[in-house]
């Protein structure tokens, strides 16, 4: 039988009491998830993203990418889904009524993660519903000189 070296063992152990303490202070439920795909995305509480293959074990999931893998807690994943697109979708459907700071927080997530339409889409609706807040203007410059590159190149005329 294969034994862990110690140094995994204690960070397994780790995130395992961590994903204790953290379930007890917010209430998150320890019901396991059953995923219906085996490659996708993970969305941490944080934002991050990793993609891969993912499959259910014991306290979280397992992601293996690139010839490694982690294994998350289940109380620290936000979202899983068989796309990155698919994420973007759960985490902008879960906000009943969103703000426009909803909107400009997951557009920043979008961008983040290169999903520069999606992000278009997000400072779109949180310009109509806040048209003067300068952070969604700047965000839309930045989106539109990512979308439109070609755009931004000012042409000097030659001078003789």
């Amino acid at each position: 039988m294969n034994s862990l070296p110690p140094s995994l063992f204690f960070l397994i152990l780790t995130l395992t009491i961590y994903q204790g303490v953290s379930q007890q202070s917010w209430g998150q439920s320890t019901i396991e998830t059953q995923l219906e795909f085996s490659e996708g995305v993970i969305v941490l509480d944080d934002g991050r993203v990793f993609s891969g293959k993912i499959s259910n074990v014991a306290g979280g999931y397992r992601i293996d990418w690139s010839g490694t893998y982690a294994i998350v807690p289940f109380g620290k994943v936000d979202v899983t889904s068989p796309s990155l697109n698919g994420a973007y979708i759960a985490l902008r459907d879960r906000t009943l009524k969103p703000t426009a700071a909803d909107h400009l927080q997951l557009a920043e997530w979008c961008l983040t993660n290169d999903l520069v339409g999606q992000a278009r889409s997000e400072v779109t609706k949180a310009l109509t519903l806040e048209p003067l807040r300068p952070e969604s203007r700047v965000m839309m410059s930045q989106i539109d000189q990512r979308l439109n590159p070609e755009k931004q190149k000012i042409k000097i005329p030659n001078q003789a």
